[in-house]
């Protein structure tokens, strides 16, 4: 008001004095209010936005990734943001919720299923069956390929498990990625001093999590194999082709020659000497050559390849067979 007296009125005004009560204040923000189409908050509206904020704990386990979620949804509903205190009040209500929801979920899972996660932080001669699983391939070579078949056999029956399961938790897969990189960046002895549901949901997500990931190393180590068995069949192709190619040489100038001369040969000439003159003209050898050539007798560039699979059927039993057995073949639909 001092700005717009002195700017527009030439500093000429008088002093306002007194104060405004609660209801033309009240009255007013309510005009603002209406004016950007928004809405006061109330006490009333906690209980719908604490039940927005368990959804978001599924989709964003990190608070403060809810809490963002949760300012944008505020600002999208044009509702004006509580104090602080109701917030950090309405987030610890929803983790809780969020948590009771979860400790229910996974004490449902069979005894079996639990005493299989349990045993994978148990520590056996210094190692956790956990450290060997999520140690990852380091290249293509055979016992790396071997390594990661028996990681995947292993953990397959709690895949299949935690796959079904963590439908019914109505986890994001943002969310399942979260508690599976828990599990991966912390040591095993960290997991065991967690409550038992919690230990179980993490190795849960993290068992969907890294067999999915072992597939993808599987198939890349399939995909390499392959690459490289088919690059080293079309270089033993080439050589073959190679090979007869130089085979089928022929000195045509001779075969001319040859052609030639034999209408016009002595006919006086015996077995012997028709064969000695012939073979002089044209050397011996070079008759086969020219029967294959004449009879359009090609390189046969699939028997050729056929041969280099039949030779490097042991590459393939070693790097090909046991991916095969081990990926499930299957699509979405």
């Amino acid at each position: 008001v001092d700005y717009v007296m002195f700017t527009f009125f030439n500093n000429s005004y008088q002093i306002l004095q007194g104060n405004i009560n609660r209801k033309i204040i009240k009255q007013q923000k309510q005009l603002i209010l209406d004016l950007f189409n928004y809405q006061d908050w109330s006490s009333a509206k906690a209980v719908p936005i604490e039940n927005h904020a368990c959804e978001l704990l599924r989709y964003y386990p990190k608070v403060h990734d809810t809490f963002r979620q949760l300012l944008a949804y505020l600002d999208n509903q044009r509702i004006v943001i509580p104090t602080y205190r109701n917030l950090q009040d309405m987030l610890t209500k929803a983790i809780a919720k969020e948590d009771k929801r979860l400790e229910q979920l996974i004490n449902l899972i069979p005894q079996d299923k639990q005493e299989q996660l349990s045993a994978l932080i148990v520590k056996e001669d210094g190692v956790t069956q956990l450290n060997s699983i999520r140690s990852d391939q380091k290249n293509f070579t055979f016992t790396q390929t071997r390594t990661e078949v028996s990681k995947a056999l292993e953990i397959s029956e709690l895949y299949d498990f935690a796959k079904g399961f963590l439908l019914t938790s109505l986890l994001s897969k943002n969310a399942i990625r979260y508690y599976a990189d828990l599990t991966d960046q912390y040591p095993a002895s960290r997991l065991r001093r967690l409550s038992k549901t919690q230990q179980w949901l993490q190795i849960l997500c993290f068992v969907s999590y890294r067999y999915q990931k072992i597939m993808d190393n599987l198939i890349t180590s399939f995909i390499y194999h392959i690459r490289k068995i088919t690059s080293d069949g079309d270089d033993y192709v080439e050589k073959k082709m190679a090979e007869h190619n130089s085979s089928l040489n022929v000195d045509w100038p001779k075969l001319a020659k040859f052609l030639h001369w034999f209408p016009t040969r002595n006919s006086n000439l015996n077995h012997d000497e028709l064969n000695k003159a012939s073979y002089k003209i044209l050397p011996q050898k070079q008759f086969p050559i020219l029967a294959k050539l004449l009879e359009g007798n090609t390189f046969d560039q699939k028997a050729a390849m056929r041969d280099f699979y039949l030779r490097s059927s042991r590459l393939c039993a070693l790097y090909l067979r046991p991916i095969l057995l081990t990926v499930p073949f299957v699509f979405y639909k």
